[in-house]
């Protein structure tokens, strides 16, 4: 179980953020979870890639 919410604004932050809000606390399988785990991480990817193309 999650028990914290980081609230930096940086990539380590976001990533928690993104977790707490995808992933429910009593997952009833990994592979459910394993999914939302891919799906942050490409989402995590679209953010960066996003922040390189407005540098």
């Amino acid at each position: 179980m999650i028990s914290s919410v980081h609230t930096t604004v940086d990539a380590t932050g976001a990533w928690d953020l993104l977790l707490i809000r995808r992933v429910p606390l009593c997952p009833k399988d990994l592979g459910g979870l394993r999914g939302v785990m891919v799906e942050a991480a490409t989402a995590m990817d679209d953010i960066f890639e996003c922040r390189a193309r407005e540098a």
